[in-house]
């Protein structure tokens, strides 16, 4: 039985041209570029089924290329940035021995593009209880012609998220401070902690008043934080003129409520 695809969330898309190890500028591989569309792909599979959605790549620099694609497994860090890892580091995690790319090695001429399939099957043995599981490809581009352990190359990440059943839902903010941080500015931080068991993605709002007013608004977002872990989320506030101001944080993390703190702190 074939499962349709319940949520597909594409964030980002487009060329990319990230220097690879080892380390060098763009300037050392020019006319090398990519495209991967999409760059985060979200499923919802019951066990049992099966779904896919396609993937787009595109030579779009000026030099033919040599594409690779290697699955990786990964995880968000406390600050929120991505940290990629060797497939299988996640354990029972890891959706790679379930996820499968239709294609994982080919040649684009300058111009060209491949369109393959990206696939996840579930045994119907697969846990049915409710879970978030995640892997992906690193996908990889070396100038055609040169051996590929030696060569600079520029790539893009394809993270794959799934979630099993309707696992809780729910952060809290646990902490809430401001220092100063010199030259009329100051640096806040948030600690949070996803203590439900699926993923967030938390919108965040911060109102700076003083005196009843407001004198500086921002709207913010940290990226997913998985079930059980915690994130900080650290923000540097500038041009405060001398006084005492009150912080209110507002984060929308996509349950029923909005999660609130405030907080005073003083410029000196």
């Amino acid at each position: 039985m074939r499962s349709s695809l319940l949520a597909s969330a594409i964030v980002l898309s487009g060329t990319l041209a990230l220097a690879l190890v080892p380390s060098a500028g763009l300037a050392d591989v020019p006319g090398l570029q990519i495209s991967v569309e999409p760059l985060v792909v979200q499923f919802a599979l019951a066990p049992g089924g099966q779904v896919s959605t396609p993937v787009t790549i595109k030579n779009v620099g000026s030099e033919k290329a040599v594409v690779t694609a290697s699955q990786i497994d990964w995880r968000t860090t406390l600050d929120g940035s991505m940290k990629s890892e060797r497939p299988g580091t996640e354990g029972p995690l890891s959706l790679n021995p379930h996820l499968r790319l239709s294609a994982s090695e080919f040649t684009l001429e300058p111009g060209e593009t491949r369109r393959m399939t990206l696939s996840l099957v579930l045994p119907s043995g697969f846990s049915a209880a409710p879970q978030d599981y995640r892997g992906g490809y690193f996908v990889r581009a070396t100038p055609a012609g040169s051996p590929s352990a030696q060569s600079f190359g520029v790539g893009a990440n394809i993270l794959v998220y799934e979630t099993v059943g309707a696992p809780s839902r729910h952060l809290k903010l646990t902490s809430l401070k401001v220092v100063d941080a010199g030259d009329r500015s100051v640096q806040l931080t948030a600690r949070m902690v996803n203590d439900g068991r699926t993923f967030v993605r938390p919108q965040i709002r911060m109102l700076i008043g003083q005196g009843g007013r407001v004198v500086q608004q921002r709207d913010d977002s940290t990226p997913a934080i998985f079930g059980g872990e915690p994130r900080l989320y650290t923000r540097t506030l500038r041009d405060l003129l001398p006084g005492t101001y009150r912080v209110q944080l507002t984060v929308d993390y996509g349950g029923d409520t909005l999660i609130e703190g405030t907080t005073d702190f003083t410029v000196r």
